[in-house]
């Protein structure tokens, strides 16, 4: 039998009206919340049936375990009514009995599969063989090496001079891989928008920034800030660290006054990044490599390997910020605008390069019949969307509203995991008020395969808190957690929360690790305080390089 949910869950399960992102921490009964809302949204007030649900999850086994899970709650609650009497237990139970027939043909799958059976019903919307072929992540890569290739030997035979000009930058001496490897990956960056040919031309154009704009308007410029305060957080945990080395029992405490004074310079220019102006972040960066000297502190002064310690970890923050000055932080904003422009013309033709091989790969699938993943999602997107892409919102095409009229639910499991073309095709196959989201920002783990967890943060950020009664009507999107771990035991929870809090920044993983994203013990509550001890953690770190 089903747990019994808690108050949280229960909120999660059951409201509808709007759309709603659960932020659901690892081992807080996400899946088994899913699994309610689908029994609660076709047993329960203005029930709809099964097949009139769609639910994505992120793999074919995933797909698989929720129908089977879905079906033993159906049987376990038939079961449960065949034991009771009275007319309305009986109709209960017919209903019970057609959602379980009905659930063989309801669409529960991975995106994939949703976009494959999409294209597959509303071919005549493509130019697109009905008998296409789907290739394996293999063939696909196989064909686009090819591909890329033949594109390559064409150009070298026509001396096309942007071309050779990419080979001479960004070759090297065994050859042109380096530059087919940056050809695939803008392709793959260009291909995880809804516009791919508008992302290639507004990335290109970024790099002919207007006259009289300032470097810290531009997205080249926020980046390049981002990336110096993240090198000056590092340096300033470097030095931390050596300050705590200096003052340990036999460390080298007078190095105290020389690491405290470097501290404060670093602190200031990590202050610089927020003051607005880029002028001011590369006197303060200057300024942090000033570094002086350390004292002499004799062998009978502290122990050898706390001064030897010591010393590395400020050697780290030194060579930091020592780089930070040789880069961008070391340039005038006149000089990264002038050095950004000098780029323009390399970067146009590599987005040239790039759309070049994008058609050369689409007419050799075509002429295959075959389609890879990002197609079917693209394909997808093509029939949904109402006339070509744009940088408006795109209006949901007659098959979409097809689709929005059959599905009276959207239901995803690992929100963190999808993309932006997802994202764009779960939007027009909903209505505003009827998209179910679930999934942890924490434990996105498929940027490789171009995720976007930023999708998810950013709804985390926007979206208003549910509160303790359900959202009536469409307002933008509630947000609501599931913060209990009923995993693991507590020291195992307290260890988790002591490490995150630390390493866990929006800079670098898309959420600040504060209360709200902390775990908090549920076996507690299940199997009280001592049920929910356990011996002290250990953390082994592991250290790979070259991986």
């Amino acid at each position: 039998m089903t747990p019994e949910l808690t108050p949280a869950q229960r909120l999660a399960a059951t409201t509808r009206g709007t759309d709603l992102l659960v932020s659901a921490a690892a081992g807080s009964g996400k899946t088994m919340v899913l699994v309610e809302r689908v029994i609660h949204l076709v047993t329960g007030p203005d029930a709809v049936d099964v097949d009139r649900l769609l639910v994505v999850t992120f793999t074919e086994a995933a797909a698989d375990e929720m129908r089977e899970r879905i079906g033993r709650a159906l049987r376990d609650r038939l079961a449960a009514l065949e034991r009771s009497v009275g007319q309305t237990g009986m109709r209960e139970a017919d209903r019970l009995r057609l959602q379980t027939a009905l659930l063989g043909r309801a669409t529960i799958s991975t995106i994939h599969s949703f976009c494959l059976s999409v294209c597959r019903r509303y071919f005549h919307r493509l130019s697109l063989d009905p008998a296409f072929e789907v290739l394996s992540e293999e063939e696909a890569s196989l064909l686009r090496e090819e591909v890329l290739e033949e594109v390559f030997e064409s150009l070298y035979a026509a001396g096309d001079p942007g071309f050779l000009g990419l080979v001479e930058a960004y070759g090297t001496e065994r050859g042109d891989e380096s530059l087919a490897r940056l050809v695939l990956r803008v392709h793959g960056l260009a291909r995880n928008d809804p516009d791919p040919a508008g992302w290639l031309r507004r990335a290109a154009e970024a790099f002919r920034p207007p006259e009289g704009v300032r470097v810290l308007d531009l997205e080249f410029g926020r980046r390049a800030l981002e990336g110096v305060r993240l090198r000056l957080l590092e340096a300033l945990e470097s030095l931390h660290l050596a300050r705590s080395l200096a003052a340990r029992d036999g460390g080298p405490t007078a190095y105290g006054a020389v690491l405290d004074a470097d501290i404060s310079r670093l602190e200031e220019a990590a202050a610089a990044c927020d003051s607005g102006s880029w002028k001011a972040v590369v006197e303060a960066v200057r300024a942090a490599g000033e570094f002086g000297t350390l004292p002499r502190v004799g062998r009978d002064e502290a122990d050898e390997a706390l001064k030897e310690d010591c010393r590395k970890a400020r050697e780290r923050a030194k060579s930091i910020v020592r780089e930070l000055g040789q880069t961008c932080a070391g340039r005038s904003e006149e000089a990264l605008l002038r050095e950004l422009r000098r780029l323009a013309e390399p970067m146009e033709a590599l987005a040239g390069l790039a759309s070049r091989f994008d058609r050369a790969y689409s007419e050799a699938k075509r002429e295959r019949g075959v389609v890879d993943f990002n197609d079917l999602e693209h394909l997808c997107l093509e029939v949904l969307r109402e006339g070509p892409p744009s940088d408006a919102p795109a209006e949901p095409s007659e098959a979409a509203l097809d689709l929005r009229r059959r599905y009276e639910e959207v239901l995803v499991d690992e929100y963190q995991d999808i993309n932006p073309v997802q994202e764009e095709i779960l939007r027009l196959v909903s209505r505003g008020d009827n998209l179910f989201m679930v999934g942890d920002v924490k434990q996105s783990i498929y940027r490789f395969r171009r995720a976007d967890p930023t999708l998810f943060a950013r709804k985390l950020e926007t979206f208003l808190p549910l509160g303790d009664r359900p959202a009536a009507g469409p307002a933008g999107g509630r947000r609501t957690s599931l913060p209990d771990n009923f995993r693991s035991r507590r020291p195992v929870v307290d260890a988790v929360n002591f490490v995150f809090r630390r390493v866990m920044r929006k800079e670098t993983a898309e959420i600040d690790y504060g209360p709200d994203a902390e775990l908090r013990c549920g076996a507690a509550a299940l199997y009280g305080e001592e049920g929910a001890g356990g011996p002290p953690v250990e953390l082994h770190l592991v250290e790979r390089r070259g991986v």
